[in-house]
């Protein structure tokens, strides 16, 4: 072997360690994003594409918003598991994850920034900066900056949590580089979101931001629009549709949670 030959061969590996260390998705390695159908208008995807976390996964719920509907609400039985099958026996619940982010305070925790349920404003809107707002209007989902958000009493479904992930298809110019479990939402069409917790692997928002702008081909999911929820401890979720069942155990409690039950005329048979 020439010299020239094993200084290239050196330098692959360099590379590919490299890669790992900082943990960037080889994208031309992964396989494309198969998707299987738990329910009309509801899908599933594991995502375990992780040099650097091979028992880790990335579940990702697809949700049809002309069949379902999302909810936030007060966690006011702990742990999450319990209060998702209080949630799954009342309101028809099928999938429950973390919500945005909280403070702790003596009388206990008490959500921060924008949150609209059933066109109800449980939570004010703050104005903190790298937060924006993710919310429901006639079935059509959007994720805006504070700024070009307007309170009208058509939007039924809202919370504010951050950073933004993708901006019309493209990764947010500035994201931190931290690693950590991780809980986000995005938007493939106006009818169509995707809701996303982390298992086993510790991702930036960088690299999660690269995974929701790939394509399905690439195995990404294809966002036009993304928002990091809250994370790390927080992240969990909790599913139960048919015969599937998923959960992620979190290790903190949460002050709310993001939920998803069929719309009244869409019931699902049990």
């Amino acid at each position: 072997m020439s010299s020239n030959t094993m200084k290239l061969a050196a330098c692959k590996w360099l590379f590919v360690i490299w890669l790992c260390v900082f943990n960037i998705p080889l994208a031309w390695s992964s396989p494309a994003t198969h998707w299987q159908s738990l329910a009309p208008g509801l899908a599933y995807a594991r995502l375990e594409d992780f040099p650097t976390f091979p028992q880790g996964y990335l579940h990702a719920f697809r949700i049809d918003l002309a069949h379902y509907q999302l909810r936030v609400s007060p966690v006011v039985i702990q742990p999450l598991s319990a209060q998702f099958a209080q949630l799954y026996k009342t309101h028809q619940a099928l999938l429950v994850v973390n919500g945005g982010f909280f403070v702790t305070r003596v009388t206990g925790l008490t959500s921060l920034g924008l949150r609209i349920d059933q066109y109800n404003v449980l939570s004010p809107p703050r104005k903190t900066k790298w937060w924006d707002i993710f919310y429901i209007k006639n079935q059509h989902a959007y994720i805006v900056p504070n700024g070009q958000f307007s309170l009208t009493p058509a939007i039924d479904f809202a919370l504010q949590a951050g950073p933004r992930l993708i901006v019309d298809r493209r990764v947010a110019s500035i994201l931190k580089a931290g690693s950590d479990a991780r809980t986000a939402v995005c938007i493939q069409s106006p009818q169509q979101i995707v809701i996303v917790a982390t298992e086993n692997v510790l991702l930036s928002t960088q690299g999660l931001a690269e995974i929701f702008q790939r394509t399905e081909a690439q195995g990404g999911l294809n966002c036009q629009q993304a928002l990091n929820l809250d994370g790390g401890h927080s992240t969990q979720l909790y599913a139960q549709i048919g015969d599937f069942s998923l959960q992620v155990l979190g290790y903190s409690r949460v002050a709310d949670m993001l939920w998803v039950s069929p719309r009244a005329d869409k019931s699902l048979p049990r």
